[in-house]
C-alpha cells in the first residue's frame, strides 16, 4: 500500500503502480476502466491516504452521465506556492482497433485547443495520461531513480507539446511525457523562475525537453472552491465552464511538501 510518509516522489509513484495494476487486472476480467473512475479513485486514494498527515483535499464532480472529454480543474495550495492545473485525461486501449493508442484523444479535433483555451492565466493546461502493459515503450526509461515501467500508470504531458505531437500513439508522445512523480516541479520550478526573471513566458525544464506555460496563480484561490459547499452553485459552476470536475488540495499545513525538492 502507498505510504506518503515516505516522500511525495516515492507516494506517487506507488500510486502510478497502483493505476497500472488495476488496468491490468481489468483487461484479464473483461473491463475497462474509464478515465472519470480512475480520476476519481486516486482522488480519493490521496485524500484518504494523506490525511492524516494534514492534507486536505475536497473534490465535486458534476452529477451527469454523459461528461466524456470534460475537464478536470486542480488547484494545489502547497506550502511555497499555490499552482492551478486545467487537466484533461485520457487512457490506453485495451482492445479494438485503437488497442495500444489513447484512443479518446482525436488529434485532428478541436480539444486540444480548447484545452489549452480554457486554461486561461491561472492554470497550467495538461493531459493526464493513465498506462499499463499493452504497450512496450514504457519499458526501461527511469526517472529519478524510480525503474519501470509500472510508475509510468499515470504520466503528463504540457498540452501544447501534445498538439505539437499530432498523434494519439504512445510511441509518438512518450518523448513528451513525464511520470506524475514529476508533477509539482512545476511548483519548484515557478519559485526559481520568479526568483530570476518575471519577463520570461515559460518555463523551462532542466533537460530542455519542454516549455511548460508557467504562471502558476500565487495570490487567491478559484472562485469554484467557495462553492464547494454549495452543490447548487458549484454544479452551475461546473456546467457552465464544461468541467467534469474540480479538485483542492490544501497541503499548507501538511506535514509532507508537494513542492519538495
Amino acid at each position: 500500500m502507498a505510504n506518503p510518509k515516505a516522500g511525495i516522489r516515492p507516494y506517487l509513484r506507488a500510486l502510478s503502480g497502483w493505476a497500472w495494476n488495476r488496468q491490468n487486472d481489468a483487461k484479464t476480467h473483461g473491463l475497462s476502466l474509464q478515465e472519470e473512475t480512475l480520476t476519481e479513485m486516486l482522488l480519493l486514494r490521496i485524500a484518504k491516504d494523506c490525511k492524516s498527515l494534514g492534507l486536505q483535499v475536497k473534490m465535486f464532480t458534476r452529477h451527469e452521465e454523459k461528461r466524456n472529454g470534460a475537464d478536470w480543474e486542480w488547484f494545489v495550495k502547497g506550502q511555497r506556492c499555490s499552482i492551478g492545473y486545467r487537466i484533461q485525461a485520457k487512457r490506453l486501449y485495451h482492445a479494438g482497433p485503437l488497442r495500444g493508442q489513447y484512443g479518446g484523444h482525436d488529434p485532428k479535433g478541436p480539444q486540444t485547443a480548447k484545452l489549452i483555451k480554457d486554461a486561461g492565466t491561472n492554470n497550467i493546461p495538461i493531459y493526464i495520461f493513465y498506462n499499463h502493459s499493452s504497450t512496450t515503450v514504457f519499458g526501461g526509461r527511469r526517472s529519478r531513480g524510480f525503474r519501470g515501467p509500472s510508475y509510468w500508470g499515470c504520466s503528463y504531458a504540457s498540452a501544447s507539446s501534445v498538439k505539437a505531437a499530432n498523434s494519439r500513439k504512445p510511441s509518438d508522445l512518450v518523448t513528451h511525457m513525464h511520470p506524475w512523480h514529476e508533477l509539482f516541479n512545476h511548483c519548484i520550478l515557478a519559485q526559481k523562475k520568479a526568483a530570476e526573471t518575471a519577463a520570461s513566458a515559460n518555463i523551462l525544464r532542466a533537460d530542455g525537453r519542454e516549455a511548460i506555460p508557467s504562471d502558476p496563480q500565487q495570490d487567491g484561490e478559484p472562485a469554484w472552491i467557495q462553492m464547494l459547499g454549495n452543490a447548487t452553485d458549484i454544479e452551475g459552476y461546473l456546467r457552465e465552464h464544461d468541467l467534469a470536475g474540480v479538485a483542492y488540495i490544501d497541503a499548507t499545513n501538511a506535514k509532507l511538501d508537494w513542492s519538495a525538492e
